[in-house]
């Protein structure tokens, strides 16, 4: 679990996931508190996920 913090932060979450799926981006409110798509991302711990390719 999350310690209690679940049921603080699932809406938001909620509102960024459905907002990911539906337009690929994060709501205004969620980017002015300085998250990033790369902090939901299932990579973000562990290195799991390829990292991105840099333009030369």
């Amino acid at each position: 679990g999350q310690g209690g913090y679940g049921i603080k932060t699932s809406p938001a979450l909620a509102r960024a996931c459905r907002d990911l799926i539906g337009t690929g981006c994060l709501p205004d409110d969620l980017l002015r508190q300085g998250i990033e798509r790369g902090d939901l991302a299932p990579g973000r711990i562990g290195g799991t996920s390829a990292p991105e390719e840099k333009a030369p």
